[in-house]
């Protein structure tokens, strides 16, 4: 019989008078790709610090070998006042990788993240998308036990994402947990063997033929002078939004794809990028 990798028994967590969690059981099983789903502000995000460490609980135990790796990529990356590959060579330092190995990893994720061109940059002048590349980059230089993702794709590009699919795949393949927070169902789709969702400061057991899996359009459009009163991000339909200097990205349901569309065209953008 298998014996979790991770135990959480009882476990409750408050913020100041907010009851997150409220004697929660849950057992996570080596090998699990796990995605964490539920409405913003349920406490996925939580969860996740909470099981490596990076928050306190209030009551209950989470039960785990002290000697789990955990590898974690954020939602949002806290950018130093460093150049991107100081930082990144800081990161091999403390994982203990030698000199040879160290480049050889960090020219195939530079190369497979178009990171090139940004590694010699002080991080407090790389944009989202480009600080998300760079902590994904630091959580695969190293093989984990558990790999934890917080909304992994929320700023990176089209191409970027099918990379961070590919290369989380191969880790799961390779004997990883991963457990994920995320809204994609594409995601929850390509990664995930187990869906727990995250309710009224409990956890539920839910089936993949209980999400409907609809389908999305993504498009770039180059950024221009506009009129202040058009707020791009509220156009009616968008579901995912990512502004850069130069251009900005949005999803939206395939259904509601030509309106949004339309709309942009219509307000002086210009279409860069589109892709079902």
């Amino acid at each position: 019989m298998s014996i979790p990798i991770i135990k959480i028994k009882n476990l409750v967590k408050k913020y100041d008078d907010r009851l997150v969690f409220d004697k929660v059981n849950l057992d996570i099983m080596k090998g699990e790709s796990i995605a964490l789903t539920g409405n913003n502000g349920m406490g996925k995000s939580t969860l996740i610090k909470i099981l490596c460490g990076l928050t306190s609980i209030d009551s209950g135990e989470i039960l785990r070998d002290k000697s789990l790796k955990f590898n974690y990529i954020p939602e949002k990356f806290q950018p130093l006042n460093l150049k991107a590959e100081e930082y990144i060579q800081l990161i091999g330092e403390i994982e203990g990788i030698s000199r040879d190995n160290f480049v050889e990893k960090t020219n195939y994720f530079y190369k497979e993240f178009n990171l090139e061109n940004m590694i010699s940059i002080s991080m407090k002048n790389l944009s989202k998308g480009t600080l998300q590349k760079i902590s994904v980059v630091q959580a695969f230089l190293s093989k984990p036990d558990i790999l934890l993702l917080d909304e992994p794709l929320s700023g990176q590009d089209c191409e970027s994402q099918k990379t961070f699919i590919r290369m989380v795949k191969e880790l799961i393949k390779d004997g990883v947990t991963v457990i994920m927070s995320c809204h994609e169902s594409f995601l929850i789709n390509q990664l995930s063997t187990r869906i727990l969702q995250v309710k009224d400061s409990k956890i539920f057991e839910i089936e993949k033929s209980d999400i409907i899996f609809e389908e999305y359009a993504s498009m770039i459009f180059y950024k221009k002078e506009t009129d202040k009163s058009f707020i791009t991000k509220n156009v009616k339909g968008i579901c995912n939004y990512y502004e850069d200097e130069d251009w900005i990205k949005l999803k939206s349901k395939v259904s509601e794809s030509n309106r949004v569309l339309t709309e942009m065209i219509s307000n002086g953008y210009t279409l860069k990028y589109f892709e079902r």
